[in-house]
């Protein structure tokens, strides 16, 4: 089992592949305004997605560049 992510500015999407040729139905979710929620909302989601199965690995991206301490993301002022 697989996890993809998509971690956008308003909407974060995520889909699992069994076999790496295709995917399961992606599932969407308002992109929560902190960090600690994102992750939690990301994590519950795939495991959903999973149904239970082992996920051995994830890949995604991001809206934009993380913190240095990597706990959120860089407002473009900081950059």
């Amino acid at each position: 089992m697989y996890a993809l992510f998509d971690i956008g500015g308003t909407t974060t999407r995520v889909a699992v592949s069994r076999d790496l040729a295709s995917m399961d139905e992606p599932a969407a979710f308002d992109t929560p305004r902190h960090y600690e929620e994102g992750i939690a909302a990301l994590a519950e989601q795939v495991r959903t997605l999973a149904g239970g199965d082992r996920v051995q690995a994830a890949a995604g991206g991001i809206r934009g560049v993380l913190t240095k301490n990597r706990s959120g993301i860089a407002h473009d002022d900081v950059l």
